[in-house]
């Protein structure tokens, strides 16, 4: 009988050469059994390009999505109103950008739930996050009798407020050290309190490869790369040239902040973005020279 190993989300992991999934890929185990078979998931990253490149593959599969016909049959099962369906339907023809969004059934589902709730379409991928996080937010503000009235997290009561700019501090100092994975004692050293699990934006992991100690990790990796430039966002946006000083070669980094950019440039005003893209121009120009 054939054993399966899944690896499901490599580049949300904690990978490197002496790991022991380094050795499985490399095929360095003679104590593994010889009739496994390995199933790796991963977004495009760093890590997964570098074991892609130096590991043997019996098979390589792309998944692309949904198609465009089974985007028709999710709205079909997810949006109950027959005129409701027509009118998505309607805009989403109109909106080729967020059509190419609902090709990914995460997202297919968050913009269903937008539109349930606003009856259009978002404008951007941001859009969709900040929904998310504000619903989390209110639901998290109401459960400690704070009301869930605010419509924004900047106008949400101070304690529902620090505890979402602590997490997306977290987020954006984990993001850069490319930390996926918080113990209890990571989240005190952060002044975050164990009912920020109660926000439903964090949640523990349970997994034999960590100690006994409770781990934790963002409900999905694109949550965390929103919450960092959420919080990146409140502390550079009042001006050009704080944004200047922040988009240094350092801060670009390598492709794992790709996502991190776009997040960040949807919550800046226009000016500060052309700013943003000018720098980035200006850095990536200066490395190759």
């Amino acid at each position: 009988e054939l054993v399966m190993v899944v690896c499901d989300g490599l580049d949300e992991g904690q990978i490197n050469r002496s790991s022991l999934l380094w050795k499985m890929l490399q095929r360095e185990c003679p104590a593994l059994p010889c009739n496994m078979r390995l199933l790796m998931t991963s977004r495009p990253c760093p890590i997964v390009r570098e074991v892609d490149s130096s590991c043997q593959f019996d098979r390589r599969v792309e998944v692309t999505g949904f198609t465009r016909q089974a985007v028709h049959e999710f709205i079909d099962k997810y949006v109950n109103d027959e005129n409701a369906r027509r009118k998505l339907r309607e805009q989403l023809e109109l909106s080729p950008t967020v059509e190419a969004l609902m090709m990914t059934p995460f997202f297919a589902l968050l913009i269903c739930d937008f539109f349930k709730q606003h009856g259009k379409l978002p404008q951007r991928m941001t859009d969709l996050f900040a929904e998310m996080v504000l619903k989390l937010a209110q639901r998290f503000s109401e459960a400690r009798g704070l009301g869930d009235s605010f419509q924004n997290i900047h106008h949400a009561p101070d304690h529902v407020k620090k505890v979402m700019m602590l997490l997306g501090k977290l987020a954006w100092s984990s993001l850069q050290e490319k930390k996926l994975y918080f113990t209890a004692i990571d989240l005190e050293s952060a002044g975050i309190a164990l009912e920020v699990c109660e926000t439903g934006l964090l949640v523990e992991v349970e997994s034999s490869d960590f100690s006994t100690a409770d781990v934790f990790s963002f409900i999905h990796l694109s949550l965390q790369e929103y919450l960092a430039a959420m919080h990146v966002a409140a502390h550079i946006a009042a001006s050009a040239e704080e944004v200047k000083r922040f988009a240094t070669a350092d801060n670009f980094g390598e492709g794992h902040l790709q996502t991190f950019w776009v997040f960040l440039a949807g919550q800046m005003s226009r000016e500060n973005v052309e700013v943003l893209l000018q720098q980035h121009v200006k850095e990536y120009s200066s490395s190759w020279s």
